[in-house]
C-alpha cells in the first residue's frame, strides 16, 4: 500500500489522554497500514520527527471522543492546530529533544541494570553465608528437637549460626475470621483489618485498610496489627 517516510497516528485504541503513552510513529518502506491508522503524508517543509514528537504530546481533548473506547476522527485530526517553525529550527528543537531523550532512555536501562546487580549480590552474599561456613548440615539438622518431619540435609552455617524451628522464633496465630452475624455486638472492638489486597509483592499497602470488630479476649492476639497500622 505505502513505500515512502510517512506518519501513522492512531485512530481508536489508543489512551489519547495520557501524556506518556505514543499515538504517533514514524514508518518507512513498504508497508501496509490497518484501519485502526490515520495515514498522514506531510505536504509542507516539516521534519517528521517534529510532527511526531509534536503529536505524541499533544492534548488531545477535545478531539478524541468516545464513552468505552475512545476515537480520533479524520474530520478531528484536520483541526488538530500545529505549531510550524522554520525547517532548521525544528530539526534542531528536535535533535536537542531526542538528545535529552536518548539520556533518559540510558539512565533507565542503567537503573534496571542496577536493580538487576544487586539482587544478583544479595542471592550471593545470602548463598555465601549458608554454605560457606564451618558448620555441616547434618550436625545443623541432627541439633533440632525432632518435629514428626524429615528436613533432609541443611544448608551449611557459618561460624555462631544455628537451625531454630519457627515455632521458636515466632508465635504462630491464625487470622481474623469475619463472623458478619456478630458484627454489630456492641461488646465486640473495632480494630483494624489486614485484608490481601494490602499486601503487595515487597510491600503493604496502607492506603485503605478497612476495620473489623474482634471479641475482647482476641484483642491482645490483634495488638501487632494495631501497632502496625
Amino acid at each position: 500500500m505505502f513505500d515512502e517516510p510517512l506518519v501513522l497516528l492512531g485512530e481508536d485504541g489508543v489512551q489519547f489522554f495520557d501524556p506518556y503513552k505514543p499515538k504517533a510513529y514514524c514508518i518507512a518502506g513498504p508497508s501496509w497500514v490497518n484501519n485502526h491508522a490515520h495515514v498522514l503524508r506531510t505536504r509542507h517543509p516539516i521534519d517528521r520527527r517534529f510532527l511526531l514528537h509534536y503529536l505524541n504530546n499533544f492534548d488531545f481533548h477535545g478531539y478524541a471522543n468516545g464513552t468505552t473506547r475512545l476515537k480520533l476522527t479524520q474530520a478531528a485530526i484536520k483541526r488538530i492546530p500545529v505549531v510550524h517553525p522554520d525547517l532548521d529550527e525544528q530539526r534542531r528543537i528536535v535533535n536537542i529533544l531526542e538528545d535529552h531523550l536518548s539520556r533518559l532512555d540510558a539512565a533507565e536501562s542503567g537503573l534496571a541494570l542496577t536493580r538487576a546487580r544487586l539482587s544478583s549480590l544479595m542471592e550471593r552474599v545470602v548463598i555465601s553465608a549458608l554454605v560457606g561456613g564451618t558448620v555441616q548440615g547434618e550436625r545443623a539438622n541432627a541439633n533440632l528437637q525432632p518435629a514428626g518431619t524429615v528436613d533432609g540435609d541443611l544448608a551449611d552455617l557459618p561460624s555462631g549460626w544455628t537451625w531454630r524451628r519457627l515455632g521458636e522464633l515466632a508465635e504462630v496465630v491464625g487470622g481474623v475470621t469475619k463472623d458478619s452475624k456478630r458484627q454489630a455486638d456492641p461488646a465486640y472492638v473495632e480494630v483494624p483489618y489486614l485484608r490481601v489486597a494490602n499486601v503487595q509483592r515487597g510491600y503493604l499497602d496502607l492506603e485503605n485498610v478497612v476495620t473489623i470488630r474482634v471479641p475482647p479476649r482476641n484483642l491482645r492476639l490483634y495488638d501487632c496489627c494495631q501497632a502496625m497500622c
